[in-house]
């Protein structure tokens, strides 16, 4: 987990809902949000060619 934050969820406490995470956390979970985004696509083009050849 890259911004230890447990749940996106409110919990009316400012010690629970706000937090101090440092822009290089930020930056690295964007990254492994987009990699894993990318290649979700990459495995679902995949599969589709697949089954449009064996059709």
């Amino acid at each position: 987990m890259h911004l230890s934050i447990d749940t996106l969820e409110t919990r009316h406490r400012d010690s629970l809902d706000f937090h101090d995470v440092g822009v290089w956390c930020v930056r690295d979970a964007l990254q492994a949000a987009y990699d894993a985004g990318l290649a979700e696509g990459r495995r679902n083009a995949t599969a589709a060619r697949v089954n449009e050849s064996k059709q």
